[in-house]
């Protein structure tokens, strides 16, 4: 992906979709412009206090660790990952930004309110892992790949394809029934990224190692796409995540239409009938109190002579 601070550093191919609008105004521009006189002072809105967006500082003790464990190159920008707390113990994912996203998180934090930014890269570990706390997560590895001199197995397709098709059924794959088993048996458990070829297409997944076994840590939709790019059938897999999400959808609407339909019985005026002293029937409306002989009904629209 690349990046344009101005529209010079646009090649020529490209600016008929990216053109000079697009771009920030510069010095000569803003003081032609005059935005001081169409910007009204910004009234502050009371709003929940989101948690703050807090990148990793130089030598941070967190980083040392990922990058001795898995062989992170220095001239990956770390100072580009985030978390979304200032305490360190509680920061469970580490998400990255480009340098542009950066440094509007940083001149903004307090201006505009931002949700989510970054791609997932590092998820800590909740079990007891000693070897590193954090492990890879799928939406990062394209753009760490390149940097990561550790922890990076070359796979055939038919080996990837196993370790895919076997987490179907939710159980790891053995690892003694793999080709590169030996080459898996030379690295301690934990994450590990597994790259495949196939007709000149380079694919990397993200997986979890253990002791004898492997499986994938990726998404459903993720795994289907894979196995598909690898050459096989993904179409029952496709209909049995369709037919998952249609009933899911079912049921929702279910109880969406029964809740519905309790709260208006609940609104509806109850009509109660009773037998009256002389034996004949009454039908008394609750609602409005009043009562008919002779099963008539008391509402108003049918006026006060119905009930004679």
């Amino acid at each position: 992906m690349a990046e344009y601070k101005n529209i010079g550093e646009v090649p020529d191919v490209a600016k008929k979709s990216i053109v000079a609008s697009m771009f920030p105004p510069n010095e000569e521009e803003k003081k032609s412009f005059c935005l001081e006189r169409c910007t009204p002072p910004l009234k502050r809105r009371k709003t929940f206090k989101e948690d703050p967006f807090v990148f990793l500082t130089k030598d941070d003790a967190r980083w040392k660790d990922i990058a001795n464990h898995y062989g992170i190159q220095e001239a990956f920008p770390y100072q580009n990952l985030l978390g979304r707390t200032n305490e360190i113990e509680k920061k469970r994912t580490l998400y990255f930004v480009s340098d542009a996203v950066k440094d509007f998180l940083v001149c903004n934090q307090d201006k505009v309110k931002v949700i989510n930014a970054g791609l997932r890269m590092f998820g800590r570990v909740e079990t007891k892992f000693e070897q590193c706390r954090f492990r890879m997560s799928q939406d990062g590895v394209k753009a760490i790949l390149p940097f990561l001199t550790k922890r990076v197995v070359e796979v055939d397709a038919e080996d990837l394809l196993k370790i895919m098709l076997s987490n179907e059924g939710h159980e790891n794959y053995p690892r003694e029934k793999l080709n590169c088993d030996e080459r898996l048996s030379g690295l301690d458990s934990g994450s590990v990224i597994l790259v495949s070829s196939r007709n000149g297409v380079k694919r990397a997944v993200c997986a979890w190692m253990g002791a004898k076994t492997i499986a994938p840590y990726i998404s459903k939709e993720e795994r289907i796409h894979v196995c598909r790019m690898l050459g096989y059938d993904t179409s029952e897999m496709e209909n049995a995540v369709w037919s998952r999400r249609q009933s899911k959808a079912v049921h929702n609407r279910s109880l969406a239409k029964a809740q519905r339909a309790d709260e208006q019985g609940s609104s509806e005026g109850r009509t109660e009938v009773k037998e009256s002293e002389s034996g004949a029937t009454e039908l008394k409306d609750v609602n409005n109190g009043e009562t008919c002989e002779n099963g008539l009904s008391s509402s108003k629209e049918q006026g006060k002579g119905d009930c004679a």
